[in-house]
């Protein structure tokens, strides 16, 4: 989601401590299969600050919703 609780289509998600990725789909819904453990999960998108959250994975499904920060970009 964005500050307007506006949802963010194709926001990149990397998890550092894997080779594992994905990103969110038009709705800025995700789905992300890994083992159980302590990731760092960073967050991404154009015109968006990077999050990075550092999420417990157990045996049972986490749901993580956040919100990203505008931020201003100059090429």
């Amino acid at each position: 989601m964005n500050e307007k609780n506006e949802a963010v289509p194709f926001v990149n998600i990397y998890v550092r401590e894997s080779s594992t990725g994905t990103s969110t789909d038009e709705k800025g819904r995700y789905f992300l299969t890994i083992d159980p453990g302590t990731y760092h999960v960073v967050y991404s998108s154009l015109g968006y600050k990077p999050i990075t959250l550092e999420i417990v994975i157990s045996d049972k499904p986490v749901v993580k919703n956040l919100w990203l920060e505008s931020a201003s970009i100059e090429l």
